[in-house]
C-alpha cells in the first residue's frame, strides 16, 4: 500500500536502491527500487514538502534531509536529517526556520 494522500516529493537514494517519498498523509515512505515495494514508513508531524539525499563518504552512504510546513504545536519549521544506518531514524533537527521550507539543495 502506498500513501493515503498526494505525493509531495521524491528523492532517489542510489546507494541503497531506494526512493523516498513524502505526502500530505504526514509520512515518509521508503521504496525498494528492485522489488518495487514499500520497505519502511515513518510518520512526520506535518507534511514534508521537500527531500534531498546527500551522499557522504561515511559508512551510511549519506543522509536524507527533509523540510516542510510549520508544526502548529511547536510553531517551528524543521529540517530533519535521517540516517539509513540507523533504520532511517532522525539523527539531527534544525528548527530555527520561521517559514515554510519549499526546497533543499545539496
Amino acid at each position: 500500500k502506498g500513501h493515503d494522500g498526494d505525493v509531495l516529493s521524491i528523492a532517489h537514494i542510489p546507494e541503497l536502491g531506494y526512493l523516498a517519498t513524502t505526502s500530505t498523509d504526514c509520512t515518509i515512505q521508503f521504496w525498494d527500487t528492485q522489488e518495487f515495494k514499500m520497505c519502511q514508513r515513518l510518520p512526520t508531524a506535518v507534511p514534508i514538502l521537500t527531500t534531498e539525499w546527500h551522499p557522504t563518504s561515511n559508512s551510511s552512504g549519506g543522509v536524507l534531509f527533509t523540510g516542510g510546513l510549520m508544526n502548529p504545536k511547536t510553531n517551528k519549521v524543521t529540517i530533519t536529517a535521517y540516517d539509513p544506518m540507523r533504520n532511517f531514524n532522525s539523527v539531527m533537527q534544525m528548527n530555527k526556520h520561521t517559514d515554510t521550507i519549499l526546497d533543499l539543495y545539496s
